[in-house]
């Protein structure tokens, strides 16, 4: 897990809670493969978003 955040509590909690949200109940993984492709996605566009967020 490649996780950007500037500090804080609960970084780790509000990331698994988007990863439920955002990813595992929305896609059907066919295997593990794919459950790890999407994945990797997933984390490029959170971390994407949180360095907006820090930027702003």
């Amino acid at each position: 897990m490649h996780v950007v955040s500037s500090g804080g509590k609960g970084k780790i909690e509000c990331y698994h809670r988007i990863l439920y949200r955002d990813l595992i109940t929305q896609v059907r993984f066919s295997s593990l493969s794919h459950f790890k492709r999407e994945l990797g996605k997933f984390d490029r566009r959170y971390n994407c978003r949180k360095k907006h967020q820090i930027l702003e």
